[in-house]
């Protein structure tokens, strides 16, 4: 029988910390797996449809996602005289609804290309996964304007597949 004073303390001690270290390494490991699970992550594809003077803009998105949070870094792939342009994202998803700010990791192409973006999941296509909303960019807008809450939304889509493939933003 084990009594009190047979018990070693350092080498409880010891024991005690792996085990608290060994408990923090599963919880972190598990956090690390969950972030790779996220919808969002992996390669998408964000279309702008042509807008006002401007065709439409095709973008390579590689998100990243940890619970409700995204990064995303955003290259564009045309048309061909705008695709040394790069953006960064960052977000948050609830349910079917995404909102993010981007900023432009380009300055000489465009210094002032910085806004906000809000998607919502396009529950009618099964076939993949399409979300559909607007962007704007407060820099293009009078104060005044933006003061009013009147700021122009500009269309915006997000797709899984390729647009070479099939682009949703022709559709719906």
């Amino acid at each position: 029988m084990m009594t009190l004073a047979t018990i070693d303390l350092p080498s409880a001690a010891v024991g005690a910390l792996l085990g608290a270290a060994l408990q923090l390494l599963l919880i972190t490991g598990d956090r690390f797996i969950a972030s790779w699970r996220g919808e969002f992550r992996g390669t998408w594809y964000q279309i702008l449809p042509p807008w006002r003077n401007q065709p439409e803009r095709i973008d390579r998105l590689t998100v990243r996602q940890r619970g409700q949070r995204i990064r995303v870094s955003v290259k564009r792939l045309g048309p061909h005289s705008e695709t040394k342009r790069r953006w960064k994202m960052t977000g948050y998803v609830h349910g079917n609804v995404l909102v993010a700010v981007f900023y432009t990791t380009t300055p000489k192409e465009d210094s002032s290309s910085y806004g906000v973006l809000t998607l919502h999941r396009d529950t009618q296509i099964k076939e993949s996964s399409v979300w559909r909303g607007t962007y704007n960019r407060p820099d293009t807008e009078p104060l005044d304007v933006i003061r009013q809450g009147c700021a122009t939304n500009r269309p915006i889509v997000w797709q899984r597949k390729s647009p070479d493939n099939h682009n949703y933003a022709h559709e719906g």
